[in-house]
């Protein structure tokens, strides 16, 4: 078995999981766009080591999911239109699939299927399992942005929710545009004015790690009006 073929196998253990649950396939992602989240399912399947006159390859398998939410100013989030998943690095959210079948992988992150993939139906029944009950109670937690708003006011114990990247904005800068979108004006501008202030060090300014500074200033400035601050 080639690893496209390893791969259709998980396409189709996963189908009606997915399918179940509003997702739709393309490519090697399934993904699913709400009003306030757009959330994808990538799986990887990488081949060990290369097949040789006496032995047969072995593969590992990564599952990744991810949620962008819709609120935060992307101009890369603002060009997608329905018919294409983001990718990975553009998700705000995101988190590795587990496995537990006793696999000998240090972090737990793969699956592999061994030679002659004599234990393929054993990872199969896993990576479903994974899906059902990690994936998809995942996947609801972050459906409710007052529940994601909650998680953003811990965010050291809930780093397996948060993808840390400069590009996709600070803690700050996330809870303030779901907090705004929440219609909550008040926390909005204090998570903002905190966004101003981390990127008012000219290190930063120098490193030009902010494309939107100049949107956060005009929104912290309408806020102010709007709730009458000076």
């Amino acid at each position: 078995m080639d690893g496209n073929a390893l791969g259709r196998k998980i396409n189709c253990v996963i189908a009606p999981i997915m399918k179940a649950n509003g997702f739709i396939r393309k490519g090697s992602k399934w993904w699913k766009r709400t009003e306030t989240v757009t959330f994808f399912v990538g799986r990887k399947v990488i081949q060990t080591y290369p097949p040789s006159i006496d032995r047969t390859p072995s593969y590992s398998i990564a599952v990744h999911l991810a949620a962008c939410l819709r609120c935060i100013p992307s101009k890369r989030i603002r060009a997608w239109d329905e018919f294409l998943p983001p990718n990975e690095g553009d998700c705000h959210m995101s988190k590795t699939l587990r496995n537990t079948a006793g696999q000998p992988d240090e972090y737990g992150y793969e699956w592999t299927v061994g030679e002659a993939s004599t234990n393929l139906e054993e990872v199969l029944i896993d990576v479903e399992k994974a899906i059902s009950t990690v994936a998809i109670p995942w996947f609801e937690q972050l459906s409710d942005l007052e529940n994601v708003f909650a998680m953003m006011q811990e965010w050291d114990a809930r780093r397996d929710f948060y993808n840390w990247s400069l590009n996709l904005g600070t803690p700050q800068y996330l809870a303030g545009y779901v907090a705004l979108e929440l219609g909550k004006k008040s926390m909005a501008l204090d998570y903002l004015e905190r966004e101003i202030e981390f990127y008012g060090d000219p290190f930063w300014k120098t490193m030009n790690r902010n494309p939107t500074d100049s949107d956060v200033i005009a929104d912290v400035e309408r806020l102010k009006q709007e709730l009458g601050h000076s």
